[in-house]
C-alpha cells in the first residue's frame, strides 16, 4: 500500500514540475522575438537615415546659381565712309546696358570685327531698382562685301558684339529690341534702309582662353549680332568707273572702217587695248573684287579689242596677198557692225543677269 502511495506521489510531483516548466518555455520566447523585431527596426532606421542624407544634395543641385542677365541695346546715329575696297564702314553709335548686377559689363565687351572704336561720352542714368551703363562713339567696322550684283547690289553691314569672360552658363546677353535701331536718314549717298536686327549668338571656340573649369579645347561665351540691310539705289560710281571702257569700244568700232592699208587702224587698237587696262586697274583699286559687273565689262571689251585686232592681222595678211584692197575695206566695216552688235547684245545680258 505505501508503494502504491508512493508511486502516486511521484507521478504527481512529475506533472507538477512539467506544468511548471512549459510556461517559463513559452515565456523564453517572446524575449527572442522581440530582438528580432528590434533588429528590423534598426534595419528600417538604418534605411530612414540614408535616404534622409541623401535628401540635402538633391535640394543642393535644384538651387544652383542662375546666370546673370544683360539686356544689351544699340542705337546707330548713321553709317559712312561706306569703302569698298577695304571692306568697311564707319557708324556713330550708342550702346547701353541694364541689369541688376552692379557689374559694368559694358567695358567688357569686344567688337570682333572691329578695326577701332573710340568711345566719347559714357554714363550711367539713374534708374530705380536696375543698374543701368550707356557709352557713346564711333566704331569702323570691317566687312566682306558682296558685289556679284553691282551696282544693283544689298549689302548685310555686322557689328559683332562678344563676351569672353565668363561663359554662356553664367552670363546671359538679351537684345533691347524694343529700343534698339538706327536712325534711317543716316544713311550714305546712294543707299536706301531694308532691315536692321539684333539677335543673340553663341561664340563656340576651340579654346577655354584659360578658365580650367569649362574643360579642354571647348568654350561657348555669349555674344549679339547687329545687322544692318541697305540697298544701292545709284550707279553713278558704276558709269564712271567704265565710262573709258565703253570709250574703247567705240574706238575699237571705227577701226574697222579705216582702210587697211593705213598703220594708224592698228595703233588705235593698241591705245584703246591699254586704256582699257588701266580702267581696270583703276576700278579694281575702287571695288577690290573681280567678282562683279564693272571686272566683267572690262574683260569683254578686252576681249572685243583683241578681236578686232586679229581681224586686222588677217585683213593685212590678205591684203599682201594681193587680196582686193576695196573689197577687204567692206569686208572689215562688215565685220565692225556685226562686233558692235554683238558687244551691244552681251552688254545687256551682262546689266540684266
Amino acid at each position: 500500500m505505501l508503494k502504491k502511495q508512493y508511486i502516486v506521489l511521484s507521478l504527481s510531483l512529475i506533472a507538477c514540475f512539467s506544468a511548471t516548466a512549459s510556461p517559463e518555455e513559452e515565456s523564453s520566447k517572446p524575449p527572442f522575438a522581440s530582438k528580432v523585431t528590434d533588429v528590423s527596426l534598426k534595419k528600417k532606421n538604418s534605411v530612414v537615415d540614408v535616404q534622409s542624407t541623401n535628401a540635402p544634395a538633391l535640394i543642393t543641385s535644384t538651387n544652383a546659381e542662375r546666370p546673370d542677365e544683360f539686356t544689351i541695346g544699340i542705337y546707330l546715329f548713321n553709317v559712312r565712309d561706306v569703302n569698298t575696297g577695304k571692306g568697311t564702314f564707319t557708324s556713330d553709335f550708342c550702346i547701353w546696358s541694364q541689369s541688376t548686377n552692379t557689374g559694368n559689363i559694358i567695358s567688357e565687351l569686344q567688337f570682333a570685327n572691329a578695326e577701332r572704336v573710340v568711345w566719347s561720352v559714357e554714363g550711367a542714368p539713374q534708374v530705380p531698382g536696375i543698374s543701368c551703363i550707356k557709352r557713346c562713339g564711333t566704331g569702323t567696322f570691317r566687312m566682306k562685301w558682296g558685289l556679284h550684283d553691282y551696282p544693283n547690289d544689298s549689302q548685310n553691314l555686322k557689328i559683332a558684339i562678344d563676351y569672353t569672360l565668363e561663359d554662356s552658363s553664367k552670363i546671359i546677353l538679351k537684345p533691347d529690341l524694343l529700343n534698339s535701331g538706327i536712325s534711317k536718314e543716316n544713311l550714305p549717298q546712294g543707299w536706301s534702309f531694308k532691315s536692321f536686327k539684333i539677335e543673340p549668338v553663341s561664340l563656340v571656340l576651340s579654346s577655354n582662353l584659360g578658365d580650367s573649369t569649362l574643360g579642354n579645347a571647348r568654350a561657348a561665351f555669349p555674344g549679339l549680332e547687329v545687322s544692318l540691310e541697305i540697298s544701292r539705289n545709284e550707279s553713278i560710281e558704276y558709269w564712271s568707273m567704265t565710262i573709258i571702257a565703253y570709250a574703247t569700244v567705240i574706238m575699237m568700232f571705227l577701226s574697222y572702217f579705216i582702210d587697211v592699208t593705213n598703220t594708224s587702224r592698228l595703233g588705235i587698237l593698241g591705245a584703246a587695248f591699254i586704256a582699257c587696262i588701266i580702267s581696270l586697274r583703276t576700278s579694281m583699286g575702287t571695288i577690290n573684287d573681280f567678282n562683279n559687273r564693272v571686272a566683267l565689262l572690262h574683260f569683254i571689251v578686252i576681249g572685243f579689242i583683241t578681236f578686232s585686232v586679229i581681224v586686222s592681222a588677217i585683213l593685212a595678211f590678205l591684203l599682201h596677198h594681193k587680196a582686193d584692197p576695196h573689197n577687204l575695206r567692206r569686208y572689215s566695216m562688215f565685220l565692225g557692225i556685226i562686233a558692235l552688235c554683238a558687244f551691244i547684245l552681251t552688254n545687256y545680258l551682262l546689266l540684266r543677269h
